[in-house]
């Protein structure tokens, strides 16, 4: 499984790098950073984030990045669990108008889960499952992007993961 995700890694950072290097009227690169609060099934909710580099046109965007899901702790037990993993996400975008669009969002995520039991650590587990969500980004100025979104992830180890995040992303060209 290691293997698997060196390679879609490696493979990931080979296709923005390409993405990056296309020189098409009106695209852009940029990096961003979502920050918001996720919540998973019986857990406490727990701050999350997303650090991301995206390649858009002016009508849908892709993105990857390493995404901190989270580290929840179980009301009652002495339990917890902490979701790590890469993301990357195609994003379709409608213009509201000059400066505003909402978006849907449909990707991959690739994760790892530390779960804790009664303070001792258990077995990790990792897997691969389906992200979603809808949102809104408004351009602020000519280089910063802000948004918010609410994102669903379908399946973590039979937990269903949910987030708002707010987020800032930057262009560089």
């Amino acid at each position: 499984m290691v293997n698997i995700m060196i390679f879609l890694k490696r493979f990931c950072i080979v296709v923005f790098m390409i993405f990056a290097g296309l020189s098409v009227a009106n695209a852009e690169s940029y990096f961003g950073l979502n920050i918001g609060k996720a919540s998973i099934d019986n857990y406490e909710d727990a701050n999350s984030g997303f650090i991301y580099y995206g390649y858009a046109q002016p009508n849908w965007a892709v993105e990857a990045g390493v995404n901190p899901l989270g580290y929840y702790r179980f009301e009652g037990f002495n339990s917890t669990i902490q979701i790590d993993g890469f993301e990357i996400d195609l994003l379709g975008k409608l213009p509201v108008n000059q400066r505003v669009s909402a978006y849907a969002k449909l990707g991959y995520f690739s994760y790892t889960l530390k779960p804790e039991l009664l303070g001792v650590e258990q077995n990790e587990l990792s897997g691969n499952t389906l992200v979603y969500g809808l949102g809104v980004m408004m351009d602020i100025g000519q280089t910063l992007n802000a948004r918010v979104a609410y994102e669903i992830y379908d399946d973590v180890e039979s937990l269903e993961a949910s987030r708002l995040v707010f987020g800032l992303a930057a262009k560089i060209f």
